[in-house]
């Protein structure tokens, strides 16, 4: 499972635009991981003539670096059409946990000292565990780097897993099930993380109830049993 996330995780100083935070996890299944890395690259080197780049949402809406050909609306136009056909095409699902920030810290007491990541990967750890059922050492995640004192909180927090699990699983069943967790930074071009860049910002503005874009009809395609049960959304409402 490759994470990334949407939006930041401050609870005092909250984006009145944007006031929720994303970790999302793309899940690929380790035979198709080269056949979605030749897919991937092969969509690069047909639009841009080459592939040593990484997929990155800001930089694509922005027109920046690799992605400065964008600016052209007719390039753009089939960019977008030929990047939606390529993620419905390629052969993996999607869990994510979407918080509320501005519901979360009206409703919980000290919400503003709460580490958000931390909450999120709770639930992640949850559902990675369910899907990958009963498979010794099945799963690995990998997360995409940050800065260095929240790379630092994540792996305290993936240790405390380890060591008491959560509310729905054992510490035992995430050590038996999750191999491990690691940080990567984008230039590692790893396929997942890519992949997990692009879903997450249309699962935030689904969660706001922002009108749908053809990325997001991708996405909920390709949650694991559902939308439903693939996204938990904090806090719940009821």
């Amino acid at each position: 499972m490759s994470l990334d996330e949407s939006g930041d995780d401050n609870l005092k100083r909250i984006d009145r635009d944007y006031p929720v935070f994303v970790v999302g996890g793309v899940i690929l299944d380790n035979d198709h991981i080269p056949t979605v890395s030749e897919a991937v690259s092969a969509f690069k080197r047909e639009m841009f003539g080459r592939d040593d780049f990484v997929l990155h949402t800001r930089e694509i809406k922005g027109s920046q670096g690799p992605f400065e050909p964008l600016r052209d609306e007719m390039f753009r136009q089939q960019f977008y059409e030929r990047l939606t056909a390529m993620m419905r095409g390629l052969t993996f699902s999607v869990v994510a946990c979407a918080i509320r920030k501005d519901r979360y810290a009206s409703i919980l007491p000290g919400a503003v000292d709460h580490d958000l990541y931390r909450v999120a990967l709770r639930q992640l750890t949850d559902q990675f565990c369910s899907i990958i059922g009963s498979r010794d050492r099945g799963g690995r995640i990998r997360a995409e780097r940050r800065r260095p004192d929240q790379d630092l909180a994540v792996l305290r927090s993936w240790r405390e897993i380890r060591q008491s699990g959560t509310s729905e699983t054992s510490a035992a069943t995430v050590r038996r099930r999750v191999a491990s967790l690691s940080l990567h930074s984008k230039a590692d071009q790893i396929v997942g993380l890519e992949l997990a860049d692009l879903v997450v910002t249309p699962i935030g503005r689904h969660v706001l109830g922002r009108p749908e874009q053809p990325d997001w009809r991708i996405v909920r395609e390709k949650f694991h049993g559902g939308a439903d049960s693939a996204v938990t959304i904090l806090p719940e409402q009821g």
